[in-house]
């Protein structure tokens, strides 16, 4: 890909554990109910925030907030509506809201399973799909389906696949710059932008926090390709807040090569933009 970041080789083999990852970004709606069971007053979910000097009594304050908080930063309407995804949120208010659902509703997922943020790998993954796929209609998903109804794998035929959905663009495919909107969506606005694992919307909308660091460098990442998946120090969560954390996807006010399947974008995980939200994974990984 001629326009690849020079950090990032052929492609190449990556083996991950399975994994569900969100069909939507975390909205509003959904971070409300977090803000609403006092999460931002619980200790436990913010032990790396609180070592960071970022999380203290039940607050939160970046380096760059004019005061603390116990819900995201607003950016009034439309970014606010319930439907929106939710954004506002620094890295360390994604890892607490993860360890929250994990807390009230990780019983209702398989043994060993978690839910957390995504490691880039995973996010490149639902985005690109595998050399192979599986064949379920996921499109086509009504509220019967379940997620161990048996699937049959077929050949990707874009396994090199520029976006989600294809090598092609238009206007209809995802919230990016070009299409004019200059906020945020309503999350399923955008149908046509769906991978092949029907996950829509990680490309465009808003910028998506991985658990995966990029490095103290912000021009040269210490965290290079090939990806190792065994590799815990690159997914480390106690690094320092001096450390980059990945993030994916393009947003509303990037170009359309930046919501590439293979752009790696990086921030501060103490920030919170208009165009910076996340999504959950369900995966073997323990926050």
């Amino acid at each position: 890909d001629p326009r690849a970041n020079d950090d990032v080789p052929p492609s190449h083999v990556v083996t991950l554990p399975a994994f569900w990852l969100g069909r939507f970004p975390v909205t509003q709606a959904q971070f409300t109910l977090f803000v609403q069971a006092g999460g931002y007053s619980h200790a436990a979910y913010w032990s790396e925030a609180e070592q960071a000097g970022f999380w203290r009594d039940g607050k939160f304050k970046g380096r760059y907030d004019n005061e603390a908080r116990t819900s995201p930063k607003s950016f009034g309407e439309p970014f606010d509506f319930m439907n929106h995804p939710v954004v506002g949120v620094s890295w360390y208010e994604a890892l607490a809201f993860c360890r929250w659902l994990d807390n009230a509703f990780g019983h209702n997922l398989p043994s060993g399973y978690h839910f957390a943020l995504p490691s880039e790998a995973e996010w490149e993954k639902a985005a690109r799909g595998g050399l192979e796929i599986v064949s379920f209609p996921f499109d086509k998903i009504e509220s019967g389906f379940s997620l161990r109804e048996k699937m049959e794998a077929v050949t990707n035929p874009l396994p090199a696949r520029v976006y989600p959905w294809g090598d092609t663009f238009d206007l209809n495919h995802a919230n990016t710059s070009e299409t004019g909107i200059q906020t945020t969506s309503a999350v399923g606005s955008f149908p046509r932008g769906a991978s092949v694992y029907g996950i829509q919307e990680l490309s465009g909308n808003m910028w998506e926090w991985t658990r995966s660091l990029w490095g103290e460098d912000f021009r040269s990442p210490a965290f290079k390709y090939p990806f190792d998946s065994k590799d815990r120090q690159r997914e480390d969560l106690k690094a320092r807040d001096q450390v980059l954390r990945v993030v994916r996807g393009g947003s509303f006010v990037s170009a359309l090569r930046f919501a590439r399947c293979a752009y790696r974008d990086r921030l501060n995980p103490n920030l919170t933009y208009w165009s910076l939200g996340f999504r959950v994974v369900a995966s073997p990984f323990r926050l």
